[in-house]
């Protein structure tokens, strides 16, 4: 293993890592460049100020600038009956977290027009 010894220890008991082989060394830095790059490329600063004095609630939401969301139309025809228009919207998760307890509001910017001749 190219002199290298691995050895498991409690991470929360550690207050210092050297690694003395400096090739290793660099690797492991790239390593943690890159993944401190990809955490930073998902953050977004947000500041939030309130005027007065006082505990007060509030209400934050995010959104998401992707379309996670396309709308379906389906119109029903039957004999003796009038027709029925359906709308269905078809949602995708694109992140990682599950939507237990989440609760979907979904806006159209763009609504379409259904006449026809």
């Amino acid at each position: 293993m190219n002199g290298i010894t691995l050895q498991s220890l409690p991470l929360l008991e550690l207050d210092d890592l050297e690694i003395k082989d400096p090739k290793t060394a660099a690797d492991f830095q790239r390593l943690l460049d890159i993944s401190h790059y990809r955490k930073m490329q998902d953050l977004k600063k947000l500041s939030i100020l309130t005027k007065g004095d006082g505990i007060r609630k509030l209400l934050i939401g995010y959104t998401v600038p992707a379309p996670v969301w396309k709308i379906a139309y389906r119109i029903i025809l039957e004999d003796e009956r009038p027709p029925i228009l359906q709308g269905w919207a078809l949602v995708d998760n694109t992140q990682q977290a599950d939507w237990s307890g989440v609760h979907l509001s979904l806006v159209a910017g763009l609504p379409i027009s259904f006449v026809q001749d």
